[in-house]
């Protein structure tokens, strides 16, 4: 059993642990031991269907579906790029307990496909693990966003196992809808919530599954984040619903009559030049009101200069030339600047 095992492609430590199963399924056989009959002949010690008929375990694998660019390398791989490639090698796990999980699995697990770092993060499908670990070889390379230098083709550091995509589900189980199911609050999603490889039991991964088969809870619906329209379109869904209405004859007219002038035909700046803009244009307030003043001040001169002749303070001279600077117009301020 061990050699057709190997030959599958099976780990020594599957291998152990399978034996052990199968030991004490045997032992309860014996003599004297409350069996259930003959041992079956399909999970004989020499039939290679034993190995297929030991269940497997169960897991999540993290993905991020939007672009992120890390050394001028896109880290992203959501499950479309998994479903055109079929195959995929799980590299760059930089974390020890998501890297024990996967030299713990064995060909043939099942695992669940989660989108993380995305508006509306969730399950999304499932895959399969058809490679057991083997090194990680992005950490040897220097170019690679994952290189560690502690890591060497003599003492690998890092592993990766090769996964095949499987399935989509009906719909994506939101992590707002995971959290709130009673039955999912001992998930390593949670427990362990920085892993991008989390461990599942078969009743986790059979619930999750069976809740993408189900409508979406409308409270879950209800507070998911509204998508934002596309640059250029209207927002409101009365704009959306006049945009959608014009007909050629309405397109036409539209033609003929000047360029709108409303916020929503204006050019849009980035936040950038946004803050750049409102800079410029308060710099040139606060210069204008600086001149209005100096004038001002300059005009109330022999004023403040009799005053203070006079034994006046200084400070409640300067008080008042500040309140009559304010009792100023608008219109008489831009006089003087």
């Amino acid at each position: 059993w061990g050699t057709a095992c190997a030959q599958r492609g099976t780990t020594l430590r599957s291998i152990a642990r399978g034996s052990r199963r199968l030991a004490a399924a045997h032992a309860a056989q014996l003599p004297g031991a409350r069996g259930r009959g003959p041992f079956p002949s399909h999970l004989a010690l020499s039939s290679p269907a034993f190995a297929s008929s030991m269940p497997g375990r169960f897991w999540l694998f993290k993905s991020e579906p939007e672009p992120r660019i890390v050394k001028g390398i896109d880290v992203s791989y959501g499950i479309d790029k998994l479903q055109a490639d079929g195959e995929a090698d799980w590299d760059g796990v930089r974390n020890y307990q998501a890297r024990n999980n996967m030299m713990a699995m064995s060909k043939g697990d099942m695992a669940l496909y989660y989108h993380s770092n995305t508006k509306v993060p969730g399950v999304v499908g499932t895959c399969e693990v058809v490679r057991e670990s083997y090194p990680d070889e992005t950490a040897f390379d220097p170019e690679d966003p994952h290189f560690d230098p502690k890591s060497s083709e003599d003492k690998p550091r890092w592993f990766k196992v090769d996964i095949a995509y499987r399935s989509r589900t009906p719909r994506k189980v939101s992590l707002a809808e995971l959290k709130a199911d009673p039955a999912l609050q001992q998930m390593q999603l949670f427990t362990r919530a920085r892993l991008s490889v989390c461990e599942l039991t078969e009743e986790e991964y059979n619930h999750v599954l069976s809740l993408a088969e189900t409508p979406e809870p409308e409270a879950i619906a209800a507070a998911r984040p509204k998508p934002r329209a596309p640059k250029g379109e209207p927002k409101s869904a009365a704009a959306a619903a006049a945009a959608a209405s014009t007909g050629p004859a309405a397109s036409a007219a539209a033609a003929a009559r000047p360029a709108a002038t409303s916020s929503a035909s204006k050019p849009r700046l980035s936040k950038q030049a946004s803050a750049k803009r409102g800079s410029a244009a308060a710099a040139r307030t606060t210069k204008g009101r600086a001149a209005g003043f100096a004038a001002f001040a300059a005009a109330e001169r022999p004023a403040v200069e009799a005053a203070l002749g006079q034994g006046a303070n200084a400070r409640s001279v300067s008080k008042e030339l500040a309140a009559r600077w304010e009792a100023l117009s608008d219109a008489e301020r831009a006089k003087l600047s």
